[in-house]
């Protein structure tokens, strides 16, 4: 059966923290991958480390950048079952983004917006639940209890589709995918990547 795998983070970056003293939120991360082995994530955060801006559209690895360097961060995968033309929708959704990458923007001010639960959506701009959102919403994965302008990143761990499959560190999870014993289901979807591997 295929999979789509939402991966959620809470680091203690100044703007992690910022979000957190908000909204009375654990996890203040979202980012949507194809492959339990999250390879590679997509979502909008900032491209370089040690900068939060500028910010756009990216990639991430579980193993490499900012959580190879900050292996204690909490964090959350769950898994949500779908169908092949979900996942074929996603997949072309995610792939005509990366064909015009340079065109996408961070969505700061719809941040600002959502945490006083004020819609708002401009074109070619995301926050990173917004965009998951948009992704599932787009590709009639699931009902959505929000618009996407207004999800958080908690908000996930509401939806009854969504299944916990890991929950604790960072390193204890890179661990679990690398291990021999590993028993999440792997469905291989080559999908190209952008070029940084950051995180807001």
């Amino acid at each position: 059966m295929p999979y789509l795998y939402l991966f959620l983070s809470a680091s203690e970056t100044y703007a992690a923290k910022a979000i957190r003293f908000t909204t009375a939120e654990t996890y203040t991360h979202a980012a949507l991958a194809f492959d339990a082995d999250l390879a590679m994530m997509y979502s909008f955060a900032r491209k370089q480390p040690a900068f939060p801006l500028p910010a756009g559209f990216i990639g991430e690895n579980i193993s490499a950048g900012f959580y190879k360097n900050h292996p204690d961060t909490p964090c959350v995968l769950l898994r949500l079952a779908v169908s092949s033309r979900t996942l074929q929708l996603a997949r072309a959704q995610i792939f005509s983004m990366l064909n015009v990458r340079s065109k996408y923007h961070y969505n700061l001010i719809g941040l600002v917006l959502c945490r006083f639960n004020i819609e708002n959506k401009r074109p070619w701009h995301f926050f990173c639940s917004q965009f998951v959102s948009e992704v599932l919403e787009n590709s009639e994965a699931i009902t959505l209890p929000k618009r996407p302008s207004l999800m958080h990143p908690a908000d996930f761990l509401a939806i009854d589709q969504l299944e916990i499959i890991y929950q604790g560190s960072v390193f204890d999870l890179q661990k679990k995918l690398h291990s021999e014993k590993i028993t999440l289901p792997l469905h291989k979807t080559f999908v190209p990547a952008p070029p940084s591997q950051a995180i807001f």
